[in-house]
């Protein structure tokens, strides 16, 4: 159990059964709103996004924060990769925001976040508010599944 002095919660891994329609549904829901994607043809969008939620939930599973009496109530959830340092999006219920939930659920994914850069993929009303809070860098191209040996190969071709 995690105790930020405003809220208690549980930290559990993703239950994909269970899980994914509120993964998909929030994740679409905020980044819907935010440019350029406000802009996009309804359908469209949420075939495309659909395919990329499902291959980052595929290759890092969320962490999800769910209600210490009710482990089937999620108040919050994240889908990071620690190896580069990214957060691919963050989600709190709006009764627990402002109550740390957030912040000690990165904690638990990424320990060092407070200490290091952390990059985000998608953008959002709220990563303004993320940006000036913490040390974080826009870099959507982190969605991209490359590796070292790729990326080796990409550098001797340009």
């Amino acid at each position: 159990m995690i105790d930020t002095g405003k809220v208690k919660f549980n930290v559990r891994p993703f239950d994909r059964l269970n899980d994914i329609a509120c993964v998909f549904a929030t994740w679409c829901h905020y980044i819907r709103r935010s440019e350029p994607f406000n802009r996009m043809d309804p359908d469209e969008f949420r075939h495309h996004k659909r395919t990329v939620i499902e291959r980052l939930v595929a290759r890092h599973p969320p962490t999800m924060a769910v209600h210490e009496a009710h482990p089937n109530q999620i108040l919050a959830w994240c889908c990071c990769d620690p190896k580069r340092n990214a957060l691919h999006f963050l989600f709190a219920k709006e009764w627990v925001r402002e109550k740390g939930v957030g912040k000690a659920l990165l904690k638990f994914e990424l320990p060092w976040f407070l200490r290091k850069k952390i990059y985000y993929t998608h953008r959002s009303k709220a990563t303004p508010f993320l940006e000036r809070r913490w040390d974080m860098c826009y870099n959507p191209y982190l969605v991209m599944k490359c590796d070292e040996s790729q990326l080796s190969e990409l550098s001797t071709l340009l």
